[in-house]
Parts: C-alpha cells; structure tokens; sequence
C-alpha cells in the first residue's frame, strides 16, 4: 500500500527504492531498520509541494517529469590542491581515498566506516538530519550507497583541508552521497566538500557534522554543479560548549538548488558561523534555507548571505533563528544581501527570529537591490567600459565573502570563476 503512495507521484522514485535496495548487499541490523524507517517516512511524506510554506517559492516538477534512473559506476581524475586527504565521490559511491593524516585520523568510505566502526557511525548517523525533519533527507537515508566519514580523534590538528570531492554523471540519472564527519574534543579541521556534473543529474547529499566540546570545524561547500542539473541537499551541524564551527556554502550551478542547513548550540561559549554566496542566472532557482537553534547560554552565531541575480533567476532565502528560554545571554545576526542585476530576476527572502530568552542581542535584516549609480558612474568617469564597472562592483559585493574562504585555491579559483561568469551574465 506504501509503495502505491510513492508509485502514484512518481514510479521513478520507487524505482529508485527497488534499484538501491537490490544493490547494497548485507548490513548490519540497525542499518537496514534505519532505511526502512526513513523509507516509510518518505512514503508518509512525499515529495514537498508549493503549498507548503518552505516549497512556496521552489516547485519540483522537474523531478515529476523526468524519470530518473540510479546512476552506474564512475570515475574521475584527482583534484589537484594540496590536501591531508581527499576523498572521491562519483554517483553516490567512494571511488578513491587518498591522503597523509596524523596517527588515530580516519578518513574513508561511508561503507568502509560502517564495517570498521559500526558503533561510532550507528551512534551519529542520521541523528543531525534525521529523516522525520525533511522528505529529502528521508530520501537520503533510505537510498545512499555510500558516502564520505571522517573522524578527528581528541586534540588532534588537521594541517591542510580534507577534501570530499563529489562528481555526478550520467544524465538521466540520481544519485544520494552521505557525509559523517566526527571532531572529538579540542580537534581542528578544514573540511571541503565540492560537487560537480555534467548535463541533467540529480544529486540529493546529505553532511552531517559533530563539533566536541573546545574544537574548531570549518566547512566549506562549493556547489558548481551544470546548468541544467538538480540540487536538492540536508546538513546538519552540532556544536558543544566552547566549540567554534563555521560554514561557507557556495552555490553557483544547477538549474533548481536546494540547501537546508539546520545548526544546533548545544553548550556554552560556542561562536557559530553560517555564510553563503549564490548566483542565479537564466532559467536557475537557487534556494538557501537556514536555522540555527541556540539552546544553551552566552553563544554568539553570525549569518551573511548574499545572492546575485540576473536575467530570469530566482532566489529564495530563509533564515531562522530560534532562542530557546535557557539561551540568555546569545548574540545573534542575521542577514541576507541580494543584488539584482536584471528587472526579471527575484528574490523572496524571510528572515525570522523566534525568542524565548530575554536578556539577548539578536538582529537580522534582508536588503533587495540594483547596482548604485553612484560608484557606477565614477569608474565610467576614469575611462571603465560601462560593462567592467559593473562586473568590477558586483565582484566587490560577493568578494567579502569569498575572502572569508579559509584556502588560498580555493578563494583564487572563485575569483577567477566569478570574474568569467560574470562577464557572460
């Protein structure tokens, strides 16, 4: 009877369901009951529908008329950087790990993890990003074939980033990657996670991330998937006392991208961090969906996003801020820049805050705008093409945040990127 709920949206998805289940071999006990539940709370779900408030502005009938297919096996070439370790993700599946790390670090397939460490990934596994809070984190649960896992033993100092390189292929195709990632106490990371793809693909990660008391985790997302691809992704953040965690999100592809990023401050003396740049171009709708959950007392959280738009793209935003009674003391800021470039793109942006406590400093704002002609008109004064000095100001606008990168490549290879976007946007 479940099944039919499914197969009467969308006969793909069970499909899906059938293709992963005849694919993934033994587990273990807990496991299988974890996927057969996020199963049954997707059947219970669905897919979302824009008569819900979230989806209100990002419809999803592209995935109602595409019948996708679990992609195959795939490969590809190392990315270049420097990097204590790198793991390769192609179709949902580890294809290579790679990597220098101090004694006691473990970085490896998902797959690997479970059968290596059963009791340390049944303990955090979907519990960040269980599937009740989200259909497609549901989805993930039920259908990953593998993913990404690394683990920072108690006071051990990561030097270079890790990195989880992500490559979708295939059009036509779908594909559910995990990442677990594990800072025990005073630990210190750099984690990278970047998606690419060609042609029409489906990618639904989920990350989840557990920050010890006294680590320091930041994490940084690039999701420069193709034009024409779908990009539906969950994480989850967990922060203890005295823990700093901090996360940059990127997104410049895909023609309808997605991100829920859920933070919970569950200690004191935690400083958290959620940035994020997207761009939106023609026929792209890119949304960001944050929340941060202060539950403890004297944490401070900080939120910068900022949105470029142009010809007919859409952005959504949605930020919350939640202060539980027991959080006195929280300094929180929120805000949300969009800059458009063109009379047909959009923005919908909600920011929100919602307070329990009442000895705290919280703001948050969202601001809507064109190119001033101020500072225009002085760089076409000094002899600019009227075409540069626009792409020199937009680049000044989503700059801020690139800097706020914490790897040198990284940061030159945006600069470059978005100096060449934008000359084409």
């Amino acid at each position: 009877m479940e099944t039919t709920l499914v197969a009467e949206q969308n006969s793909s998805l069970a499909s899906l369901y059938e293709d992963a289940r005849s694919q993934l071999g033994a587990e273990p006990s807990w496991l299988t009951e974890l996927r057969a539940s996020a199963w049954d709370v997707f059947q219970r779900k669905g897919l979302p529908t824009t008569k819900m408030e979230d989806w209100r502005f990002m419809p999803l009938h592209v995935l109602k008329e595409n019948d996708f297919r679990l992609a195959s096996h795939g490969s590809m070439d190392a990315v270049p950087g420097e990097w204590s370790a790198r793991l390769s993700i192609v179709n949902g599946r580890c294809v290579e790990v790679a990597g220098d790390l101090p004694d006691g670090a473990v970085v490896c397939s998902l797959r690997e993890a479970v059968e290596r460490m059963p009791d340390l990934v049944e303990r955090f596994l979907a519990v960040q990003t269980p599937p009740s809070t989200h259909a497609f984190a549901a989805l993930n649960a039920a259908l990953f074939l593998d993913g990404a896992f690394v683990h920072i033993p108690k006071g051990v100092r990561i030097e270079k980033p890790i990195l989880i390189a992500y490559r979708s292929q295939g059009a036509g195709t779908a594909n559910f990657p995990r990442a677990l990632v594990i800072a025990e106490e005073s630990a210190e990371a750099v984690i990278v996670e970047e998606f690419l793809s060609s042609g029409l693909t489906w990618t639904s990660p989920v990350t989840e991330i557990f920050v010890s008391p006294n680590a320091h985790v930041e994490h940084v997302r690039l999701q420069r998937e193709s034009l024409e691809a779908i990009h539906l992704a969950s994480m989850g953040v967990y922060i203890e006392r005295d823990a700093v965690a901090a996360s940059q999100s990127i997104s410049f592809g895909g023609a309808l991208a997605r991100l829920d990023i859920g933070a919970k401050l569950d200690g004191e003396n935690i400083d958290c961090t959620l940035n994020g740049l997207y761009f939106a171009g023609q026929d792209q709708l890119v949304g960001n969906f944050t929340s941060i959950d202060h539950a403890m007392p004297n944490c401070q959280s900080h939120e910068l996003y900022k949105g470029i738009l142009d010809a007919n793209g859409k952005g959504v935003f949605t930020g919350k801020i939640f202060v539980r009674q027991d959080a006195q003391k929280t300094d929180a800021k929120q805000t949300n820049q969009a800059l458009l470039l063109s009379e047909d793109a959009q923005i919908n942006s909600k920011p929100q805050l919602e307070i329990f406590a009442d000895d705290v400093k919280c703001t948050h704002g969202a601001t809507v705008g064109y190119l001033e002609q101020d500072p225009l008109f002085y760089l076409r004064s000094r002899g600019i093409p009227k075409r540069d000095a626009e792409s020199i100001l937009v680049f000044a606008f989503a700059n801020d945040l690139v800097q706020r990168i914490p790897v040198e490549s990284i940061r030159d290879q945006l600069e470059s990127w978005l100096f060449e976007r934008l000359k084409t946007a």
